[in-house]
């Protein structure tokens, strides 16, 4: 083996062969090893490498080249870090002046089987340079258990030995393109089968596309990112979700977001569609900081059934409606939007046997919840209780001079408030009472416009036309006349007035004479 390296700050250039074999198992006897490190193998190499390390794929043909072989086998490493050892049954190389090809690798880590077939595309720049290592992997894994392969401490507090997830922090020299495949996927209460996807890592973040499995009775597919770059404590990230045909309660079990976003999914046993962008951080535990969530989707119940749902439980109740104990589902859709602990669900249709709910409002990640249904009910479907509280309401809205009118089916609404658990209920039928109102004062006010509406037209009639416009030229010849001979008028009008209030005088007093005598006469 030789190495010579020039020029690390400017242009590196580097001289390097290693021929023989070197059995793994004998380098304690020549260098020291931390405490409880271990390794083993044996590994075979004929490599070479001469010439100036090439800033750019234009350079690499002329003045730099690299050949050679690099074979381990049965190697295995073991330390604090990794205790239960990382394990390459056969780790076959080829360097070549572009790249260095990994034909072969075969190992286990954690339970997993691994195999891997890609390329390096700088390695000599990495190892020099200290630049992120550039790589194009094909990886495939029998099983892989997430939660194993995330790091933990052990925090010894009060004689008890608790284990401490810390999250996985992405490496920051590394730009690999990944494309992966796992026959079985596990993560606390999610199993996944056939999980495939690509992966790009670099700047201490992974995007995911294309990410599909099998699971949950359905198919999964999920696009987005994880990143440790602002906070390796707490990590962020941003998933978008297509989800078809998956079980709802096993959905409701495998996922705490879902249990958070959507609780009533705990009283629902059928399957649904699903669509949803979120995003957020991460706990320092790699649990998920519910107040930090934000996004929106939607979902489609495609069958299945709800039952004991207190909230609906206590509507049956008070109406005496039995269909209202278990509402079969069938293509209902609603949207949602979510943001500082709080869901936000838009207005959604749920039918069962010719009942109509519309149902809207909000609900939080701790439980509570603050809805409203207008519900449409047949007056048949209604039980005795349902009977007497229309009827109720019937009476004292004719007491107060509204007739309601009632329809085969009747509308009434319903507020809930409290939590998913225990609920208050409202209903009402103010609505019904303010549509009757509104429908008597507008029959009101047609009745009036009608009236008003014929005075209008006799007004307008010809002959009342024919009339008004004689009225108006006999006034004007009138007034014509009454100009020329205005003093004569003026005179005869004074004096006409005087002798008027004259002849009203005598008239009076006459008048007044007479009652005398007569009062006289009388007494």
């Amino acid at each position: 083996m030789h190495l010579l390296v020039k020029n690390l700050d400017t242009k590196p250039f580097i001289d390097f062969a290693f021929v023989g074999k070197l059995d793994l198992g004998n380098i304690s006897q020549w260098m020291k090893l931390e405490a409880g490190t271990k390794w083993s193998g044996l590994l075979i190499a004929d490599v070479h490498a001469k010439g100036k390390i090439p800033e750019s794929e234009k350079q690499k043909k002329d003045k730099f080249q690299s050949w050679g072989e690099f074979d381990l086998s049965d190697f295995l490493y073991s330390s604090k870090a990794y205790p239960g050892g990382i394990d390459l049954n056969e780790l076959i190389m080829t360097f070549n002046s572009k790249n260095v090809i990994i034909q072969d690798l075969k190992g286990t880590y954690l339970k997993s089987h691994i195999g891997v077939t890609g390329s390096l595309n700088n390695l000599f720049d990495f190892a020099l340079r200290n630049k992120p290592l550039k790589a194009s992997i094909d990886l495939k894994t029998d099983v892989f258990n997430f939660r194993e392969w995330i790091k933990t401490d052990k925090d010894s507090s009060a004689n008890n030995t608790v284990r401490i997830n810390i999250p996985f922090a992405v490496p920051d020299n590394i730009d690999f393109t990944i494309h992966a495949e796992a026959d079985k996927f596990h993560y606390d209460n999610l199993d996944l089968q056939n999980l495939s996807g690509n992966l790009v890592i670099s700047e201490q973040t992974i995007q995911l596309h294309d990410i599909k499995a099998n699971g949950l009775d359905g198919a999964i597919n999920i696009d987005g990112t994880y990143s440790t770059l602002e906070s390796r404590e707490y990590p962020e990230f941003a998933l978008t979700y297509d989800v078809k045909g998956l079980d709802i309660q096993k959905t409701f079990l495998a996922f705490n977001s879902v249990r958070r976003i959507m609780p009533v999914a705990k009283f629902i046993a059928g399957n649904i569609n699903a669509h949803m962008t979120l995003s957020g951080r991460l706990n320092d535990d790699m649990t998920t900081d519910l107040h930090s969530l934000e996004g929106e989707g939607n979902v489609e119940l495609l069958t299945g059934s709800m039952k004991n749902f207190d909230p609906l439980d206590k509507i049956s109740q008070s109406l005496d409606i039995a269909e209202l104990k278990d509402i079969p589902l069938k293509d209902t859709k609603a949207d949602f939007s979510f943001k500082n602990s709080r869901v936000v669900v838009s207005p959604f249709i749920l039918r069962t046997k010719d009942i109509e709910m519309d149902i809207y409002g909000t609900h939080g990640f701790d439980q509570s919840l603050d809805y409203a249904i207008n519900l449409k009910v047949p007056r048949n479907q209604l039980g005795s209780k349902g009977k007497m509280f229309v009827k109720n309401v019937v009476t004292q809205a004719a007491e107060k001079g509204i007739p309601v009118k009632l329809k085969d089916e009747v509308s009434m609404d319903v507020k809930m408030i409290g939590t998913i658990n225990s609920t208050d209920v409202k209903t009402d039928m103010d609505s019904v009472v303010d549509m009757a109102a509104t429908d008597l004062k507008k029959e009101v006010n047609e009745f009036v416009n009608a009236k008003l509406d014929s005075a209008k037209q006799q007004l307008h009639h010809p002959s009342a036309t024919s009339k008004k416009q004689i009225f108006l030229e006999a006034s004007y010849k009138t007034n014509s006349k009454a100009k020329k001979t205005s003093r004569t008028t003026h005179k005869k009008a004074i004096h006409s007035k005087s002798k008027s209030k004259h002849k009203k005088t005598r008239k009076n007093y006459s008048t007044s004479l007479k009652k005398s005598k007569s009062t006289a006469s009388i007494r």
